[in-house]
């Protein structure tokens, strides 16, 4: 009894889901012929009408399935035994037994006149619509009756806003008579049903306010899906209808140019010169009475391979537009939605671009896959990364993404100024920079004024520290290869994804995983979606910033993190990460932590990693050797002329294992390049009036960003990414590498300074032979710093 109450609820939800349902475009016929939607949106809007009358008690079972016939005959039956279900749920609630409490919920809620009068109103608007969908949805529909039934439909629907007709009378009778029934325990009585009240609004209120306005948009609903236009296009494919084919030499003609004219790049004067010798085959066909085909038949023959289909290329072409515009996709959408409710690890990794794939096989592939063909798309899905549906197991991408972020410092520490190590590292850096340069490229100190240049400004030094002698900060040499990309992104990190775009249910890690997937999926194709945009919102409201200026990079779990860059962002904003972390506990409640970018304040250095085993000063003449995956490799050339400072990276937690560096010519060993930080015009400095000395500029640069935020890329001549060089001739020689002056103690020296890259085999990009791209900052790692005297 009550699963039949709430299958009479889903329906009156799904009427009016559908009546909003937006429209979906066939590419084959137009850009405005909304002939079918999506069936994965289905269910997008059901919460929203659950409430609808107002009875919270009924929720819908299995949302998603319209099928407007067995929801008419569904609410039939409930209202042709309306008056004995009410007696018998009556008698089941006096039994005071374990069912009492729900069969008197019921009754209270059949015996309330608005969901009475509802219930009732809605029968024949069902009716009318399953009426026109059982019309047209079937396998061999053609479009011949479909204005008709369209027509019908429209007109039917137009009828049912008329409170006065009799219909409605005979409503307002049975409704009357409900409650009155239902009422003589109070002693109320009604004169007029139509007059009566429910609390405080009239039915005749409720009818105009509700079932009109409801009916109002199925019919603007329908009107969207068969457009005028469309439905013209369409009826030129009647042509096609040997019931219909005459001998006149004009039959079909102005319909086969107005074909014409709709894809004017697709067909020429020999659609018609096939039209007229087609014409007298079906007439023919007409003739034989027993082998009459129907319209879409004729159709499906034109299209298959074979003796048709190469006499009449171009009528071909337009069967098959006509096939690929079905009446109704409607029974395949239902199979579809039934799928979201089957939880198995193969069919949780259907997306919505899976599925949108799956339905125009349905729709334009064959009636009947045979078992080879099916073995084959299952086969396809197995050898596809598979998500481990075990707890905190991550698949490879994600755990990529969280291995790169995990290395950025925590923002709280970054910014605690009290913090006795950071008094220690201030101390270390003044005594390093407070004595003069030797000048001499092979000496530590001059590296480490080099690098005070690059990473410093003018309000604050690089912080040198020496984790040998116990201090603990983060060092930054792991991300020299952003030191000029304004893609330096902040990390929040929650507890799990609970309370996202409003849904405050909890979340497993599995949960966490398939929506940061889903995000993932949006961000790469770059798509809306809800929960991003709330992100974006509270993100703008933590930093007191534009929401356009949040942009979300990554979403990854283990835990659940969300890498985003604020663009334009002003050292004022800068000077406000002392109390971000306050800010983002304030908007996002199941906050852990937040990191920031090693780059973006104050960057550290720590003496210890430089290492000592990859120092090497290269000889004039420049070596080559074969470096990279075998089969892929690519020539290194070494940078000659130029010394090189080590950087300890082999063993880091970040990476993998070492096999990308150490041993060399190892078969996982990735490309070889340079990175530069050249590039700077007085553009960059926000003053292009200002004195400039270009060969500064690569240095000051850097700082400028630190003053003045970050200015969109002006080079990205090859795309997005972090650019590189693995000729060290070309790129040491270019404006992308500039020099340094210091002041040493052989008086002021110019030095060149450039990183030693290794780039990713698997996704860097190669658009000239001198210019490399790494599309993520995570496939370059440096592991050098080259110094030589200008």
């Amino acid at each position: 009894m009550a699963r039949s109450l709430k299958w009479i609820h889903k329906q009156i939800l799904l009427l009016e889901q559908n009546a909003e349902m937006t429209n979906f475009s066939i590419t084959l016929i137009s850009d405005d012929n909304p002939y079918h939607y999506q069936a994965t949106t289905r269910g997008s809007v059901d919460s929203a009408f659950e409430g609808g009358l107002n009875h919270p008690e009924l929720k819908l079972i299995q949302r998603g399935d319209t099928g407007w016939l067995s929801y008419f005959r569904c609410i039939n039956a409930i209202i042709r035994c309306y008056a004995a279900l009410m007696i018998t749920l009556e008698h089941i609630a006096n039994k005071r037994d374990e069912e009492s409490p729900n069969a008197s919920g019921l009754h209270s809620i059949l015996q309330n006149q608005s969901t009475a009068f509802i219930l009732h109103v809605l029968e024949p608007i069902i009716e009318a619509l399953s009426i026109l969908s059982k019309s047209i949805q079937t396998k061999n529909g053609d479009f011949n009756q479909l204005e008709e039934s369209l027509l019908g439909t429209l007109l039917r629907l137009e009828e049912l806003k008329d409170i006065n007709i009799t219909e409605y009378k005979q409503i307002f009778e049975t409704v009357d008579k409900i409650n009155t029934s239902s009422s003589n325990n109070h002693n109320h009585n009604r004169n007029r049903i139509t007059r009566s009240t429910t609390n405080e609004i009239s039915l005749e209120q409720l009818f105009n306010d509700k079932i009109v306005k409801f009916i109002d948009k199925i019919i603007s609903n329908l009107s969207a899906r068969f457009k005028s236009n469309v439905l013209k296009l369409l009826n030129c494919f009647r042509i096609f209808d040997v019931s219909e084919v005459t001998n006149e030499p004009e039959y079909g003609i102005q319909e086969i140019n107005t074909i014409k004219q709709q894809y004017p790049n697709d067909f020429n004067d020999d659609l018609l010169t096939e039209w007229k010798v087609f014409r007298k085959y079906l007439f023919a066909q007409k003739q034989q009475t027993s082998t009459n085909l129907t319209q879409r038949q004729h159709c499906i023959n034109l299209v298959k391979k074979g003796m048709m289909r190469d006499i009449y290329p171009q009528l071909s072409l337009a069967a098959e537009i006509f096939l690929c515009a079905p009446i109704s996709t409607a029974t395949m959408e239902r199979d579809f939605s039934r799928m979201n409710r089957i939880l198995t690890g193969l069919r949780n990794r259907l997306t919505t671009e899976h599925l949108e794939q799956l339905m125009r096989i349905s729709i334009e592939g064959p009636a009947d896959l045979d078992n080879d063909i099916k073995n084959l798309i299952i086969d396809c899905w197995k050898t596809e990364d598979v998500v481990d549906a075990t707890p905190h197991v991550l698949p490879e991408n994600q755990a990529v993404l969280k291995r790169y972020y995990d290395s950025f410092p925590n923002i709280d520490e970054l910014t605690n100024t009290t913090n006795p190590d950071v008094k220690k590292a201030e101390e270390l850096t003044k005594s390093i920079l407070n004595k003069k340069s030797s000048g001499n490229v092979t000496d530590k100190n001059t590296a480490c004024h080099i690098l005070n240049k690059l990473l410093g400004d003018e309000d604050q030094q690089c912080l040198f520290f020496d984790s040998a002698n116990g201090i603990n900060l983060h060092d930054a040499s792991g991300n020299l290869a952003d030191i000029d990309s304004e893609d330096r992104p902040f990390v929040l990190e929650l507890k799990s994804s609970e309370g996202l775009g409003g849904d405050n249910s909890k979340k497993t890690f599995n949960d966490d995983m398939k929506l940061a997937e889903t995000l993932t999926h949006c961000i790469e194709q770059k798509r809306n979606h809800p929960i991003i945009e709330d992100i974006r919102d509270r993100l703008a409201k933590a930093h007191e910033v534009d929401k356009n200026s949040i942009v979300i990079k990554a979403v990854f779990v283990g835990s659940f993190n969300i890498a985003y860059t604020v663009k334009d962002l002003a050292k004022s904003v800068i000077k406000k990460l002392f109390k971000i972390s306050q800010q983002l506990k304030k908007q996002f409640p199941q906050f852990l932590r937040a990191k920031i970018h090693p780059l973006l304040f104050r960057p550290s250095f720590d003496i210890a990693y430089f290492d000592a085993r990859g120092d090497k000063t290269f000889s004039s003449g420049p070596d080559t050797h074969e470096v990279g995956p075998p089969g892929r490799t690519k020539k290194y050339t070494s940078p000659s002329g130029w010394t090189r400072y080590g950087l300890k990276v082999l063993g880091k937690s970040e990476y993998k294992n070492d096999e990308w560096l150490h041993p060399f010519q190892h078969p996982g060993n990735w490309y070889r390049a340079f990175h530069g930080t050249g590039r700077a015009t007085k553009v960059d400095f926000g003053n292009s009036n200002a004195d400039f000395d270009q060969t500064a500029a690569p240095i000051n640069a850097l700082a400028s960003i630190f003053k003045q935020g970050f200015r969109p890329a002006r080079v990205a001549a090859h795309g997005p990414g972090v650019y590189c060089s693995p000729n060290p001739v070309w790129l040491g020689d270019s404006v992308f590498v500039g020099a340094v002056e210091l002041d040493t103690e052989k008086g002021k020296k110019k030095f060149k300074c450039m990183f030693q890259v290794a780039v990713n085999p698997e996704s860097v990009q190669c658009p000239t032979n001198d210019i490399w791209v790494a599309p993520q900052p995570q496939d370059i790692r440096p592991y050098g710093i080259l110094i030589k005297e200008a």
